[in-house]
This record gives structure tokens, C-alpha cells and sequence, in this order.
């Protein structure tokens, strides 16, 4: 209806629906409906549905003017009957009129205006009456009676047919004489007030106006003799034979100059439905006034440019700021943070389009999230703003509550024709008590011959006649409705097939309870499930093949929802979960909970990073066997995606890898190891060049000089001397090297477990010899960690090597204090040997201290093999040696060992 200012009456039906329809939705004798002042529509009512064809959804916002003759159009009829409504009040008129299917009827139409409490025009109430060709022949008789004067009717109309017009008018007509006297009443009175020609004559004609209706009576009485051959029209109530009084309209015609009437001819009809009618469109906006009165939601009106012309007290309250420091200012100046939100569009669009208009919108200084429901009209907008923050915080709620709200209503439906086929409720014995029709149907096709379709005979009875239920089926419905009627169970489902028409079909019986506080009832239903039976068939077919790829590869496969709940898993899977974790994998379980707790959370970031962006995570990981072995598996964790692009779920695959792992560590361990060899060989090399050549060099000298002296013993024993020496010192080279050798040799030696504490008392036991008279106090804590998986012999001698030096370098006057330390931080072992000893220059021999053959103090018998042999003993355990001290302090030696696999599981 654009371009119609229907903002009030908008409100009208929008508030006042309930009221209006409690009346005029169950008028269907008439057409009652409302119209804005320009006649297009806004309600209607079951009547018009019926008088005129349409619906209410075809025929809102409609004009009038469609119910009209195209002549009437052109002469411009509906407007002319909406001007006159408005001059005298009320306006009736006959004519043809236009039903959907383009046919004319012949209808009373009535317009009367109506105002709100400020006398402004809010619209029409139109009422239509069809009226058939009798009724329109009493009509047309009634006007010939009242106009035969002013028409100039020529011809006289017999006598016989004029009475036979005036018996049989729809309306009631009765003749009085000048002193109101009634001297004849039509048959149709009778039935319009109940009271007959001979109850009549016994009451005087006021008596039976209501008393608040005599002084408009007496008044138009009056009137009326005073205007010969002129009509009058009232509205007044008369009293009715059974007590109540009805509405009448009459219309008062001064015809006692006419010789041949010589009488005040009243006629009247009853119209108690149109003033019920608007008596409730009185009431109706009484109760708008009252709404707009005690409205809690904030309201404004805008002109044209969107500035403030109204707004009320809880719109001032919500905004924080007094109405005169609103009125006359532009919206978007008071609130700059709205230009261009979705307030300042639709706002834009209502007044534009000017077309009503909701939407929802958040202030963000306010922290408010609110409604606008826009109401447009050329002269600006009527908002009303209602704050909706709570609401939305409680949406998903509602739609929870609503969704049991739902479920609740459907269980409490008409349930006999609503839901699916043959459907019986039961009462608390078990006997049905009422069924739809396809039970009766289902009754006719099995030729059970049961009377009134089973009502009243027990449900299992029937089910014993019907074809294809046998004795089990029977006692395990029997068993399960009894559950449910006790209360025992909140369901019970079945599923059986019967053999219709040579076909099988299947059927899923089930039973649900349906209680009130008097009673407890059961619905049975059977549902064809066929079609599903069919297809459950074809996806077992379908999942017996993906099993068989499932079960047939040689990887470990589980299936996780999104919930990271197990939904399926192969055979591979449940026999890794049971070797590693001792536990089998179960459906719906937990996955979590199968994952090692150090490294939980590591993995559930991964797998977050899986579901949320569909990445592949993959990964190595190892377990411990009862051996001491580790078995090595690649893991895979891939998102599943679905129809719709997003994440349904986890597939998370093992391959075992700890061949290919043993083989990449031995080939490490070999590559490691001829390194380290070719160095040695390198140092080897070195000190065979430079060591053995001094003794070397003196043996060749000495034997020169024995060579040329004369064979005197005395002469030679100098030499021979020497050159015993000079052998021995070979000798021991020799040795030293072999001692070398042997460390290079043994390490591959076996693992073990090696515990520092029985490697303490194993040395204090080999050299208590030197412990005791040299007072030496050996301390250790091994708090951090107490055992290694190592070469027991190697750590034997590294041990004693630092101990022994320890004691050997200990300081004039101070008794040995040797203090040894372990420390576990993530996969490393720290190994700490502090003494109070001597110390070590470090700025001088720093770069030699672990040198072969390296001596720094010359007071101390010693080679130099020393820290040598533990250096080379640490790092063939794949380990790191340093040093720290302080001339006249003390020494501190740091190991750091790799902890190996097999320590992490311990």
C-alpha cells in the first residue's frame, strides 16, 4: 500500500487481533473487515472469506474498489461511498459486487468511519450482506411503498400483490397512525422479535424500547411528523420475547398525507451483529490506547529527516539522555556511531520503500543489542525499540525449550491420524480403545472379522489372528507393552514382517507411553520399514567389503567421532591396544584415554589442528616391550570430511617401523663409530710417531755405542742399563695403547641397567686401601636419578678414574671431600664430581687437560692416561665431558649422558 499512512491501524491489528477475531472471525453470515481512510484493506474476517472467495493472505492491502463493477469503478463509486460515510456518519448503499471467480452478487454494503479519542480518521468498517432475489424483491417493495410519491409511480399496484410483497419482506414492516398507534405488523416481525401480532397488541409500543433508547425514539417520532413524506433512520434496542434485547435499525417514512398509505411506515431489520461488531472495534481501540498508554519498550517518531519528534520515557531512560535535548535533532548527529549500521539501513529503507520494517542491531557504547520495528509514512517514521541483549544471550536456550516444547505437543496431538500407518492406543489392561484408519484397513485386508475394528479387544488377541505373528513375537510384545504400562520401560521397539499379498513387508512395532494423572495409556504404532530394511541390507553388503580392505591391510586403524569418541576400529588396532595398553578397544569409548599422559597434550593439539583445519599430522612413536625392546610406529592422524565440508570425524593409522628404525640406528652407530675410529687412528698415528720414537731413538743409539766399545763388562753395563729402560718405557707405550685399543673394542659391549650407588661401593670396596689413610669422605645424591641403561664396566672406570684423581690431587693439609651428583632434565643425565682438591690451571692446560700422556702437576706420580681413558670411555657412550676449577679450590667434572629409549619407559 505504498505511499498509505497505516501506521495506527497497523498497531490496531497487530495488538488488537485477539480481540477483533474473538467476534468477527466467527461472523460468516457477512463480510465484516477494516479499511485505512484511502479503503485498502486490513483485516478480514471468515464471512468475507466466504462472501467473497478470497483469503485473507490474497486480499490485504487490497483496495475496495476490486469488489466494484468496472462501470462502478469508472464512475468512481468506492470513493464516492467512503465520502459520504464520513459527511453523514454512516453510509448504506446496494449493488452489485465482485467475487474472486468474477461473479456478481446483488449485496447490502454498509461504511461507517471510525475515530480514535483525538477524533482522528483511523479508517472504515465495512460491513457487505448478500442479498438473494427474494430479499431483493422486498427491497424493492419497501422502496415502492416509501417513494410512490417522490417517484411518481403512475400505475397503482394491485392490492393482492401488494400484500403479498409486504408478507413476505425479509425486513419487518409495520404501519402506525398519527398518534404512533401500530395497526399492522408484516409476518417478518414475528421472527425478528419473537413476539406475536396477538403478544404484541397487549404492550404498548415504548414499553418495549430500552429506557435509554425512549428519548432517541420519542425525538424521531417527533421528527418524523414533522417532515411529511421525508424518512427518518434510528438505531435503537427492543426488547426480545425471551429477555434480551436486539439492535434494531428502522427507518421512520411520513406517508399519512398519502389517501392511499394514510400511515408512518417503520421498517426495520435486526443489525445486532454489525453493533456486537462495532461495539468490539470500540472496545478494541480502547485497549490500544491503553497499550500505547503503558507501553515498556522505547518508542520514537521521526520526521522526514530523521529527527527526533517524540520519544518516550523508557527510550530517555535506555539512552541516558532527557527528551529535550533529543526533540528536534537528528538521529545520526545524537548517535554519530550509527551512520551506515544496519539501524541507519533499514531506517533508510522504510522511508524510502515505505514499507514496514524490523531489524535488530548492537550499540556497542551501550553494550545494547536492540530491536527496531519501523513503521513508515510520508511525514517521517514510528519506531518502537525494544532491548533484546538478554534475549539473545537465551536464544539457544529457547530454541531448546521450544524444540521440548514441540516434542511435548506432538505426544499430545491428535496421534490417531497424524502419525505413521495402523496405529492403536491402548489403555493400562491393554485393550485398544481407539484406532486410525489404517488399522481398519489393515483389519479388512487380514479378514479378521473383528468387530468394530478391535476397539475393546485386547491388542495381543488381535495380533494373534494377524498373518505372519507367531508365538515368540507374540510373547515379546506382550512382555514389552506390559513394561511400558507399568512404567518399567520408556519405549519398546520390535520388528516384524508379514507376508501382504504374497509380499513381504516389514513392520517396526513400537510402543511408547502416554499417561495423564488419571490413567496410563500406551501408543502402538507399526511402521513400514520396509524400504529401510531394503537398504540396511545393501550398506551391511557395502560395510562387509570396506571390512574386508579394513581388516586385510596391514596398518592399525581407529576411528574417531568428532567428539574423539571410538566409533570403529580393525582387528590390527584391537590387538596393538591390548599388547601396549593391556586393555581392549571398545565402541563409544573414550580415544583420549588410550594415549600415553606424557605426551596427551602434545597429541591433542595435533589433532585439534586435524579437526579444525583438515591438516595430516604425522608423527613417530615409540612403546616399551616386557623385554626392555621398543617397537617403533609411523602415526598418521587424517581428518574425515563430509558432504558439507566440514570435519565428522578422525581416521588415526600405525604402521609398525621399528625394523626400519633398528636399521637407521645401526647404520647411525656405524657411521658414528668409523668416525670416531679414524680419529683415534688419527691420534693413534700421532703417538705412535711421537711416542715410541724417543725409546725407539735410544735403543738405536745404545746399540751404536755397543757396537764400537771393547768387550769389557764394566764398560757396557751403562749402556745395557739404558737400554732396559728405554725397553720398558716401549713396553709400556705398547701397553697404553692395547688398553686404548680394548676401549674401542668393547664399545658395543652389552647394556644393562647400572646403578650409581652399587658402582660407589664397588670402588670404595677396590681402593679402601687409600681411603682410609688418607681420611677421604666420598658424599653423593642421586635423588634426580638413580640408575642408567649403560656399559657397567665403562662407567666402572670412569667412576674410579675420577674418584682416584680426586684423591690423588687432594691439597696440603686439607682432607679429600669428593662430592658426586645426578641430575634428570628431559632426556639428558647430568653426572656432577666435585673435589676440594688442588685444582687445574685452566687458562694454561685448559686446551691439554684431556690429552694423552698430559701430566700438569709433576709432585704426583701419574702417566697422563687418566682423563684420557674417561673421555673416551664417556663419549663411545655417546655422552660429553667438561671441566671447572680454580687453582687452590678445587676441580668439578660435568658428564651429560643421553638418556636411551629404554630409560624414558623407566
Amino acid at each position: 500500500m505504498p505511499g498509505k499512512d497505516t501506521t495506527n491501524l497497523k498497531l490496531t491489528n497487530q495488538i488488537g487481533n485477539t480481540l477483533f477475531d474473538l467476534f468477527v472471525s466467527n461472523v460468516d453470515e457477512c463480510a465484516i473487515f477494516m479499511t485505512d481512510p484511502d479503503g485498502y484493506i486490513l483485516t478480514w474476517n471468515e464471512g468475507a472469506k466466504r462472501l467473497k472467495g478470497y483469503t485473507q493472505k490474497e486480499i490485504l492491502e487490497k483496495n475496495i474498489s476490486i469488489f466494484y463493477p468496472s462501470e462502478d469503478v469508472l464512475k468512481n463509486k468506492p470513493q464516492n461511498h467512503l465520502k459520504k460515510a464520513l459527511m453523514n456518519g454512516k453510509h448504506e448503499s446496494e449493488g452489485w459486487q465482485i467475487k474472486k471467480n468474477g461473479v456478481r452478487f446483488w449485496a447490502n454494503v454498509i461504511f461507517t468511519p471510525i475515530y480514535d479519542d483525538d477524533k482522528k480518521l483511523l479508517g472504515f468498517a465495512k460491513f457487505t450482506r448478500a442479498i438473494n432475489q427474494k430479499d431483493k424483491s422486498d427491497q424493492l417493495s419497501i422502496a415502492n411503498v416509501n417513494t410512490a410519491k417522490s417517484k411518481h409511480e403512475k400505475k397503482a399496484i394491485p392490492q393482492l400483490n401488494f400484500q403479498k410483497l409486504i408478507e413476505n419482506s425479509h425486513d419487518g414492516i409495520a404501519l402506525m397512525d398519527s398518534k404512533f398507534k401500530v395497526f399492522y405488523r408484516s409476518h417478518s416481525t414475528e421472527r425478528i422479535s419473537g413476539w406475536s401480532e396477538e403478544e404484541r397488541r397487549e404492550r404498548d409500543f415504548i414499553a418495549l424500547i430500552h429506557p435509554d433508547d425512549i428519548p432517541v425514539i420519542e425525538k424521531t417520532l417527533q421528527e418524523i411528523l414533522l417532515k411529511p413524506g421525508s424518512s427518518v433512520l434510528a438505531t435503537i434496542r427492543a426488547m426480545h420475547k425471551q429477555g434480551h434485547y436486539i439492535w434494531a435499525e428502522t427507518i421512520y417514512t411520513n406517508m399519512l398525507y398519502d389517501a392511499d398509505v394514510n400511515a408512518i411506515v417503520c421498517n426495520y431489520r435486526d443489525v445486532s451483529e454489525r453493533k456486537n461488531a462495532e461495539n468490539l472495534l470500540r472496545k478494541r481501540t480502547e485497549q490500544i490506547d491503553l497499550f500505547l498508554d503503558r507501553i515498556t519498550d522505547g518508542f520514537i517518531s521521526l520526521d522526514s529527516n530523521f529527527c527526533y519528534i517524540y520519544v518516550n520515557k523508557k527510550f530517555c531512560e535506555s539512552v541516558g539522555l532527557p527528551a529535550e535535548l533529543l526533540i528536534g535533532k537528528c538521529v545520526w548527529d545524537v548517535f554519530p556511531q550509527s551512520v551506515g549500521s544496519e539501524t541507519y539501513k533499514a531506517f533508510h529503507k522504510a522511508f524510502n520503500e515505505q514499507k514496514f520494517v524490523r531489524s535488530e542491531d548492537y550499540y556497542a557504547p551501550l553494550s545494547l543489542w536492540y530491536e527496531d520495528t519501523i513503521y513508515p509514512s510520508e511525514a517521517g517514521l514510528s519506531v518502537f525499540i525494544k532491548d533484546i541483549s538478554e534475549q539473545k544471550k537465551a536464544e539457544q536456550q529457547v530454541l531448546e525449550k521450544q524444540e521440548e516444547l514441540k516434542k511435548a505437543q506432538q505426544m499430545q496431538s491428535a496421534i490417531l491420524n497424524a502419525l505413521p500407518p495402523l496405529i492403536a492406543l491402548l489403555n493400562e489392561e491393554g485393550k485398544i480403545i481407539a484406532v486410525n484408519d489404517s488399522w481398519k484397513k489393515f483389519i479388512l485386508e487380514n479378514k479378521l472379522d473383528i468387530t468394530d475394528d478391535g476397539v475393546g479387544y485386547s491388542y495381543l488377541a488381535i495380533c494373534e489372528k494377524a498373518i505372519g505373528f507367531d508365538s515368540v513375537y507374540i510373547d515379546k510384545a506382550a512382555r514389552g507393552i506390559k513394561n511400558v504400562l507399568l512404567g518399567e520401560a520408556k519405549e519398546f521397539g520390535l520388528e516384524h514382517y508379514e507376508d501382504l499379498t504374497g509380499k513381504r513387508h516389514w513392520f517396526k512395532l513400537l510402543v511408547a507411553p502416554l499417561q495423564d494423572k488419571s490413567s496410563k495409556n500406551a501408543i502402538v504404532m507399526h511402521i513400514d520399514i520396509t524400504d529401510q530394511k531394503t537398504a540396511e541390507q545393501s550398506l551391511i553388503k557395502s560395510e562387509a567389503n570396506l571390512r574386508s580392505i579394513f581388516e586385510n591391510t596391514d596398518l592399525s586403524i581407529v576411528l574417531l567421532d568428532t567428539k574423539l569418541k571410538i566409533a570403529s576400529f580393525n582387528t590390527n588396532a584391537q590387538n596393538l591396544a591390548i599388547k601396549h595398553f593391556g586393555k581392549k578397544l571398545k565402541v563409544g569409548s573414550e580415544g583420549p584415554a588410550f594415549l600415553p599422559e606424557e605426551r596427551r597434550a602434545l597429541i591433542e593439539e595435533s589433532i585439534g589442528r586435524v579437526i579444525k583445519n583438515n591438516e595430516i599430522v604425522t608423527y613417530e612413536a615409540f612403546y616399551s616391550m616386557k623385554d626392555g625392546s621398543m617397537e617403533w610406529f609411523d602415526v598418521k592422524w587424517i581428518g574425515v570430511v563430509g558432504e558439507k565440508g566440514d570435519n565428522v570425524g578422525v581416521v588415526l593409522t600405525f604402521k609398525n617401523i621399528t625394523a626400519k628404525k633398528q636399521y637407521e640406528k645401526e647404520r647411525s652407530k656405524i657411521t658414528a663409530d668409523l668416525v670416531q675410529r679414524n680419529k683415534d687412528l688419527e691420534e693413534y698415528a700421532y703417538i705412535v710417531s711421537h711416542n715410541l720414537r724417543a725409546p725407539v731413538a735410544n735403543i738405536m743409539g745404545l746399540s751404536n755405542i755397543l757396537s764400537a766399545a771393547e768387550p769389557d763388562i764394566d764398560d757396557i753395563k751403562g749402556p745395557l742399563h739404558a737400554l732396559s729402560v728405554s725397553a720398558n718405557n716401549l713396553d709400556k707405550v705398547v701397553i697404553d695403547l692395547n688398553q686404548i685399543l680394548q676401549v674401542t673394542r668393547r664399545a658395543n659391549d652389552k647394556f644393562e641397567w647400572v646403578s650409581f650407588a652399587s658402582v660407589i661401593e664397588d670402588i670404595r670396596e677396590d681402593i679402601c686401601g687409600i681411603i682410609a689413610p688418607n681420611r677421604v669422605t666420598i658424599k653423593n645424591n642421586f635423588s634426580g636419578i638413580d640408575k642408567l641403561w649403560s656399559q657397567k664396566s665403562f662407567l666402572h672406570n670412569i667412576f674410579l678414574n675420577l674418584i682416584t684423581n680426586g684423591i690423588k690431587y687432594r691439597r696440603e693439609g686439607h682432607d679429600p671431600v669428593i662430592t658426586i651428583r645426578s641430575v634428570r632434565t628431559k632426556n639428558i643425565v647430568t653426572l656432577t664430581f666435585e673435589d676440594n682438591g688442588k685444582g687445574i690451571d685452566l687458562e694454561k692446560h685448559g686446551h691439554q687437560i684431556f690429552g694423552l700422556y698430559k701430566r700438569f702437576d709433576r709432585h704426583t706420580e701419574g702417566k697422563g692416561m687418566g682423563l684420557f681413558m674417561v673421555k673416551t670411555q664417556v663419549e663411545s657412550l655417546g655422552g660429553r665431558i667438561s671441566v671447572q676449577s680454580t687453582p687452590g679450590k678445587g676441580t668439578k667434572f660435568t658428564i651429560e649422558m643421553p638418556v636411551l629409549d629404554t630409560d624414558l619407559i623407566s
